[in-house]
């Protein structure tokens, strides 16, 4: 099974796959759960790019956990989905004003079930909001980094340029 946290669309799922399948199996799965294309998945693991080669087996992964999952991020342009969950105030049932022990005993256990159900949804919303921002960091990481390589080449080739412009200058004299 592998943990998988989609950015996009704010979910975690998990994905059963056979230890001897391959990444391009796994590509499929994911896409059968995400609705994401198989060549616009793209993840990050413990705060790097996780490239998975389309041969590479499955027993092959990083170990994935509920806390520790593959980030998935989309390379298309998507809207974001966002949790989608059923209002927890719509379990909290009705009070009367009437002394009825049994009712009161009924109400009572509707209550606390509502109060469970509406901790596990503030519990998953916390685990959804600290996956997107550990996820958005290793993104913005990422892109600062490949930001700073390509201003490096561009100055790289402008230092190039400059100096091929200085030689150009030298020979023209020399020549004239």
């Amino acid at each position: 099974m592998v943990h998988v946290f989609s950015l996009q669309q704010a979910t975690m799922h998990r994905v059963y796959i056979h230890s001897y399948n391959t990444t391009a199996i796994f590509f499929k799965a994911v896409c059968r759960q995400t609705d994401v294309a198989p060549h616009h998945q793209e993840y990050y693991f413990e705060g790097h790019p996780y490239v998975l080669e389309p041969s590479l087996k499955a027993h092959d992964f990083s170990r994935t956990t509920e806390k520790s999952p593959l980030i998935l991020l989309s390379a298309e342009v998507e809207d974001p989905v966002g949790v989608r969950y059923r209002d927890p105030a719509l379990e909290f049932p009705k009070f009367v004003p009437k002394v009825d022990v049994l009712a009161d005993c009924s109400a009572a256990k509707g209550v606390l079930s509502a109060v469970y159900q509406t901790r596990r949804i503030a519990q998953s919303f916390l685990k959804c909001q600290e996956f997107i921002l550990r996820g958005l960091y290793w993104v913005i990481e990422t892109l600062k980094t490949e930001c700073c390589r390509v201003l490096e080449r561009g100055q790289a080739a402008m230092t190039a340029l400059t100096c091929l412009e200085h030689m150009e200058g030298k020979s023209l004299m020399l020549y004239l």
